[in-house]
Order: C-alpha cells, then sequence, then structure tokens
C-alpha cells in the first residue's frame, strides 16, 4: 500500500491522465467506417486504472471519466459514470487472470471493456427511448468500439505507466511487447 507522497502522486497523475485524455477525445474525429465511433480515450484511462491500480484509484478513474463523458455527449448526465463503473469492476476481475504487462492482454481487455460499455450505453439510451436501434448498425458500432478500444489501451495505459513509473520495467518478455 502506498504512503501519502505516493498516493498524492498517483492522484496527480490521474488528473494529468484525465485531462490528457479529455483533450484528445475530444480533438480526434469519429471514424465513420466503425459505425462513427469517437476514439475511447477516457475509458481507456479507466480501464488502465482498473489493471493496473488500487480499487480506489480505479473507482475514482472510472467515475471521473464517466462525468468528462457525459459532458462530451449527449447522454443524460450520470449515465456513464455508472457505465465505466461497471466497466471497472469487470477489468479489476479480469486482471486476476489476465497478464496485464502484455500488450496483447490489455488490448484483450480493452476491446471487451469499449465493446461492452458501448453495448450497456446503447441498451441503456434505447430503453429510455433517447435513440432507435439499428440491430446491424449497433452491431457494427460496438465492433467499432472494440476495435479502437483495443487500440487506446494499450497505449493509453503505456504512457500513463511512463508517467507514474509502473510502465513494465524489467517485465517485458523476449519480444519486447509482453507477448
Amino acid at each position: 500500500m502506498m504512503g501519502g507522497q505516493g498516493t498524492v502522486m498517483s492522484g496527480l497523475v490521474l488528473a494529468i491522465a484525465m485531462t490528457a485524455a479529455c483533450m484528445t477525445q475530444a480533438a480526434l474525429p469519429a471514424i465513420n467506417v466503425l459505425g462513427g465511433v469517437r476514439w475511447p480515450v477516457l475509458t481507456a484511462v479507466a480501464i488502465h486504472y482498473a489493471l493496473r491500480h488500487r480499487a480506489g484509484f480505479a473507482a475514482a478513474a472510472a467515475v471521473t471519466a464517466g462525468i468528462v463523458l457525459d459532458t462530451l455527449s449527449e447522454a443524460p448526465f450520470g449515465l456513464s459514470p455508472i457505465v465505466l463503473g461497471g466497466v471497472a469492476g469487470l477489468t479489476r476481475v479480469a486482471r486476476r487472470w489476465a497478464h496485464t504487462e502484455s500488450w496483447t492482454a490489455r488490448a484483450v481487455v480493452g476491446a471487451a471493456g469499449v465493446l461492452a460499455a458501448t453495448l450497456a450505453t446503447g441498451l441503456w439510451l434505447a430503453r429510455a427511448g433517447l435513440i432507435t436501434l439499428n440491430g446491424g448498425a449497433v452491431l457494427w458500432r460496438a465492433v467499432g468500439a472494440g476495435i479502437l478500444g483495443a487500440l487506446c489501451v494499450p497505449v493509453v495505459g503505456m504512457l500513463i505507466g511512463r508517467l507514474d513509473g509502473s510502465e513494465w520495467e524489467g517485465r517485458r518478455t523476449a519480444d519486447g511487447f509482453g507477448i
């Protein structure tokens, strides 16, 4: 368990990561060929913290990312923190069997987490009557989100890991990528 100084530094890194993720996600364009999904940079931060940090930081990252996502979208305020909290909880369970230093494992967990968040949000919005579901379009959008999640989570994790000093030092396999 970290002492006070480590907790303060981890909190500062989380604040810096959220700020950078918010600006990056707002600036990156939607990918039309993947159903119009946006790069899930904020969700990737939440998944990284669920994979690599204590439960308190994972919860803080999920709630903060969710609040920021709700301000960047037309979703009802409060939906994304709930969805990302669930994804973070499932990710913390998955980290028991996932080799979290592996880029491949991070990509798989990222794809599953972002896909789940996209489906849960879409289903909730449809149930509330705020969107109309078109089966094929929803599925394609969820798959697209999963692809972008597989790309974002390892990269975001590497960047945050370099900020907080947890970036797989001495834990890489022979190929240098943890695969």
